[in-house]
């Protein structure tokens, strides 16, 4: 079975969740990380599983999604004003993305408690 997508994962949720208490604790969210430099996923995520009780896979994955485009953001700024050290960047992903790869291949056929039917 394939995974969710996401109006499926979202359309049960809108039901019983007000949008404006999800502006408001992405608003904290930010706030936090931009007063203290913390990552976002350490405190959207808990947040999304334990206020929203959206299910733990749902959550890390709609963390991931935002966390990219806020990063994307972050890129493109940081690298016009020349504050990004490119070597580093690129020994980093040499040996990240391989490991992530070798770590998520095992258990990429697995199903959980999104997937199944």
């Amino acid at each position: 079975m394939a995974p969710f997508g996401w109006m499926e994962a979202v359309e049960p949720l809108l039901g019983y969740i007000p949008p404006p208490l999800y502006i408001f604790a992405g608003a904290l969210v930010g706030f936090t990380i931009g007063l203290t430099g913390v990552g976002g996923g350490s405190l959207m995520t808990p947040i999304l599983i334990l206020l929203f009780e959206i299910p733990p896979g749902v959550a890390v994955g709609t963390d991931l999604i935002y966390a990219t485009l806020t990063k994307s953001s972050g890129i493109y700024f940081h690298n016009r004003q020349r504050t990004i050290y490119w070597p580093v960047v690129l020994s980093r992903c040499l040996g990240s993305i391989p490991a992530a790869l070798l770590t998520v291949a095992p258990t990429s056929g697995r199903s959980g408690p999104t997937t199944s039917t």
